[in-house]
């Protein structure tokens, strides 16, 4: 029986998050669909023969899911750069004209101080997504400047998300909820809510940790229980 199910392991991508020690994240066929599922319902421009550049390392659930497995399944063409050189960002954009690519803050702050970028076309971008680091509103503010200078009717779109949950989980979906300085929406099929130390839910305007209640969430972490029980919590 070829059979496979939602629930069923599909990939193991290690991660430790920032300064943590190195944990295998089990994900599921779901983990690495649902991303792809909400992507399509987003309110994000898509056509046939779209180009999604993935420059994320492929062995992270960042550049795996939202850069090899997003655009595969949604009919896209993914173009692939391992070992990206974000120096050179300005003339990957000018040879492959990607409709879509997402990346870290890092790279369009090199993209804008690149001097071959004086006369870069940018109105084939339909989304130009970021994440992975925390993104500065004055980068937000520049880079959409970027945008709109180089002929790009659409503004950065910033996201939240782990490895533990497929790699996204909040999001700009659309154009007309853009500002500076937020991240976006929870996506579809996912819940979010801010909790504090005791586990009471906060309301508006209150900082506490955040909790995900998403079908993208990772099965377990592999051989090590101890860390499962920690992140994965019954209510």
């Amino acid at each position: 029986n070829n059979t496979r199910r939602p629930s069923e392991p599909a990939v193991i991508v290690y991660t430790g998050g920032t300064t943590g020690e190195a944990k295998g994240a089990v994900l599921s066929n779901d983990s690495i669909n649902l991303p792809c599922f909400q992507y399509s319902k987003a309110d994000i421009p898509r056509g046939v023969n779209d180009r999604f550049i993935d420059i994320m390392p492929p062995f992270i659930a960042y550049g795996l899911v939202d850069g090899i497995q997003l655009p595969l399944t949604l009919g896209m063409e993914s173009i692939l750069f391992p070992k990206f050189d974000p120096f050179e960002f300005s003339q990957v954009l000018k040879e492959y004209k990607p409709e879509h690519f997402v990346g870290i803050p890092l790279h369009y702050e090199i993209l804008m101080s690149d001097e071959r970028c004086k006369d870069l076309d940018l109105s084939f971008v339909k989304n130009a997504g970021v994440g992975g680091d925390t993104i500065p509103e004055t980068l937000e503010k520049n880079f959409n400047k970027f945008l709109k200078d180089h002929g790009c009717p659409h503004m950065m779109r910033c996201g939240f998300g782990m490895t533990e949950n497929g790699a996204m989980s909040i999001y700009d979906t659309n154009n007309a909820m853009t500002k500076e300085g937020r991240l976006g929406i929870p996506m579809q099929k996912i819940t979010i809510g801010a909790f504090d130390e005791n586990g009471k839910e906060l309301g508006y305007n209150e900082k506490g940790e955040l909790y995900i209640n998403s079908p993208s969430m990772i099965i377990g972490y592999h051989n090590n229980p101890e860390e499962t029980r920690k992140t994965l919590i019954d209510f």
